[in-house]
């Protein structure tokens, strides 16, 4: 297989690959950020019930406070850096070293979509229903998916700067 279309997981550490995974991640809460922020600047939603609502669902009483929405930041991107991690993960384990392009979007769109429809049908609907009338349902799904392509991009531009050798046999061992 051609390495200029090949994804390269980092043949280091499980440390090293949680490092890689949470960059990336960060990459993809800051794309959704920014989606909310474009949707908001459109009136489609308010960035800052959005904010607040992260709050929310994760610690009720601190979202009416004046750092609800900075803190909603903070969550959902703290989530954000954990979800990339444990996908880079399971990309080491399942596709060892490198997996095509092809293979590693169809993932990485298949796991965001995943991700989306038990947030938004099964999580949600518990732990915050009134979150999902801040973001349509579609909305939210463009969301996931525009994470899937900064984590991708944010994977792609961190191979390039990887060696191309075959650490296989050091992958997941620890530090």
């Amino acid at each position: 297989m051609n390495r200029n279309h090949e994804f390269l997981i980092p043949p280091y550490s499980t440390k090293s690959i949680i490092k890689m995974g949470a960059l990336a991640g960060l990459a993809g809460g800051l794309a959704e950020v920014g989606w909310i922020c474009f949707l908001s600047a459109t009136g489609q939603v308010s960035a800052v019930a959005v904010a607040k609502g992260v709050t929310a669902a994760i610690a009720p009483s601190l979202a009416t406070h004046s750092f609800g929405i900075v803190m909603g930041l903070g969550f959902h991107l703290a989530i954000a850096m954990a979800l990339g991690a444990v996908m880079l993960v399971l990309w080491a384990r399942l596709f060892s070293v490198s997996f095509s392009n092809l293979w590693g979007a169809s993932f990485a769109l298949v796991t965001l979509a995943t991700v989306w429809a038990v947030n938004f049908h099964v999580v949600l609907p518990v732990l915050s229903p009134q979150f999902l009338d801040l973001v349509p349902q579609g909305l939210g799904l463009v969301s996931k998916l525009l994470f899937a392509l900064a984590l991708l991009g944010t994977l792609y531009a961190i191979g390039r700067f990887q060696p191309k050798t075959d650490h296989s046999n050091n992958i997941l061992k620890g530090d």
